[in-house]
């Protein structure tokens, strides 16, 4: 048997899915039962299973780069030449075609598109593929898995349809904060906006900072929102305030986690080759050393393009171990005195959902540093003095 599933194993696939019948029911009216002849038993939790197991060797079809995820499959294929490129991907189409049909499996055209990436903007890319007779449409974005990515790589059609997601998140915070407490509010933030806010950002993080300002200032209008703030004030005390972090934060984390997986070796095998190391830090005391297991200093080393479209992409490093992004990092003690005595107090609503998330606030001063032990009641004392 393929797959090299052979004994009991064989055995008990084998039965499993020989002998099948089935029926269609429309109201009142079913058919004969009939003898299933491919394919396996719908609504069954080995289906899935037993789908991937099927369509694991169609890489080995063609000499297209493939991606596998469920039923969804990408295909890649590179050349220098714009004919010589149309050319090959018809070939290649054709080998992929014959394997769908040997394999009595069927193509959605409808949800098939292709789309060409370039960094030569004054060539003509245009040209026509096709398989079994139907033509492939060419768009300028493919929605897979979730994100959209566009021909260009600027992120813009996934933040705009991400813009669209955040922005009912929004309608729903400004609606329902008069009935609920600010616990209630984070449950709902982080459910309906960080939620999508996420998915993916270490690819789309990465766009210019004038294509990412939209998301921000969703970002900022929702947890002025949850804490009833001015339109017109700053949203970084409110930030620190919920313990929420920023769009860039966020990206922060999702990039050091990346690089922390990958310093583990618990990354997929695709990603092996994918960086390479520049130097490793040595053990003695230095002023590079990092601490922690970070013991090497790693940077991507994607392909050298000439492409000006998106230059944030080309490389990320990791130079520091993780830290909590977000939080105001310690200052002298000098100036958080001088912050003090300028009068900064944080306002009533402030206040109150300050002792809402982390209980009673310092009795000497209520400003909410006091709770995040950036000074201790000796600073508020020789403040007050």
């Amino acid at each position: 048997m393929y797959h090299d599933i052979k004994g009991k194993q064989n055995s008990f696939f084998e039965s499993y899915l020989t002998n099948r019948k089935q029926c269609t029911k429309e109201n009142n009216y079913s058919s004969s039962f009939q003898t299933i002849k491919c394919g396996v038993p719908q609504g069954l939790v080995t289906g899935p299973l037993l789908f991937l197991i099927y369509v694991n060797d169609l890489p080995c079809a063609s000499s297209f780069q493939t991606t596998l995820f469920a039923d969804d499959t990408s295909l890649h294929l590179s050349h220098k030449d714009i004919k010589t490129l149309q050319l090959n991907v018809q070939n290649e189409l054709d080998k992929v075609d014959t394997w769908i049909r040997s394999n009595r499996l069927s193509i959605n055209y409808n949800k098939t598109a292709y789309m060409i990436l370039t960094a030569t903007r004054s060539q003509n890319c245009n040209f026509e593929i096709s398989v079994n007779g139907v033509r492939i449409q060419q768009t300028d974005s493919i929605n897979y898995l979730g994100v959209l990515i566009d021909n260009k790589l600027s992120w813009k059609p996934q933040i705009s349809s991400l813009c669209r997601k955040l922005s009912q998140a929004c309608g729903v915070v400004c609606k329902i904060r008069h009935f609920a407490d600010i616990k209630i509010l984070r449950l709902i933030y982080f459910s309906l906006f960080h939620s999508h806010l996420q998915y993916c950002i270490i690819d789309w993080g990465r766009a210019y900072k004038t294509v990412i300002r939209p998301v921000e200032v969703l970002q900022n209008r929702i947890v002025k929102y949850m804490t009833f703030s001015n339109r017109t004030s700053s949203a970084s005390n409110i930030f620190k305030l919920l313990k929420i972090l920023k769009v860039y934060d966020l990206h922060q984390l999702s990039l050091e986690k990346f690089m922390y997986e990958y310093n583990a070796d618990i990354l997929p095998s695709s990603f092996d080759n994918f960086f390479s190391k520049l130097y490793n830090i040595p053990d003695h005391g230095t002023k590079q050393q990092v601490s922690g297991n970070f013991q090497e200093f790693l940077i991507s080393r994607p392909p050298r393009t000439r492409t000006k479209f998106n230059p944030h992409a080309k490389q990320c490093g990791f130079p520091h171990p993780p830290r909590k992004c977000g939080y105001p990092k310690p200052a002298p003690r000098g100036a958080l005195v001088a912050l003090l005595q300028s009068g900064v107090h944080c306002s009533a609503e402030q206040e109150q959902i300050h002792r809402q998330l982390n209980g009673t606030s310092c009795a000497l001063h209520p400003h909410p540093f006091c709770k995040q032990k950036l000074w201790n009641k000796k600073d508020c004392e020789r403040a007050k003095k």
